[in-house]
């Protein structure tokens, strides 16, 4: 089953580490391009380096591709960036 998880901070990094571990596919979409670089490359969160990912996870600034063939889409975006990642996915057709 594939999980598009929106949003990498902390808590998003968590949830989406352990759904992955359950052996979910997940892409975890973010805006920020440093962070999703970092994640990619070295497979850990900056404010969380003793927790390494397990399992199938990627990180994208492409919500369409994270969107792209999800059975669900999990949000942990921050309350006062809900609203325009909410207007990405009606544009994207998610109602």
């Amino acid at each position: 089953m594939k999980v598009a998880y929106l949003g990498a901070g902390a808590w998003g990094f968590c949830l989406a580490r352990l759904l992955a571990a359950k052996g979910f596919e997940v892409v975890s979409w973010s805006i920020d391009e440093n962070l999703v670089t970092l994640l990619n490359s070295t497979k850990t969160h900056p404010n969380l380096k003793n927790y390494p990912i397990n399992g199938a996870i990627t990180f994208s600034t492409d919500l369409e591709k994270a969107l792209h063939n999800a059975d669900m889409i999990v949000e942990s975006v921050t309350a006062s960036g809900i609203r325009p990642v909410f207007k990405q996915l009606k544009a994207c057709g998610i109602k």
